[in-house]
């Protein structure tokens, strides 16, 4: 399965996939990173007196 896996994506791991997106979609990454980090400081931030 890993071999399988391994040759559908391209033959490359999946860190220089990522980092060639990266590069090719800078700001689409830094705009989802912003939203997954609002999002989950929205979910689960806590004031300090617990509300």
């Amino acid at each position: 399965m890993y071999k399988w896996l391994w040759t559908r994506i391209g033959g490359r791991p999946w860190t220089y996939l990522i980092r060639d997106s990266y590069h090719n979609h800078e700001m689409t990454w830094i705009l989802c990173t912003f939203g997954f980090g609002l999002l989950v400081g929205h979910l689960f931030w806590r004031d300090k007196d617990g509300n």
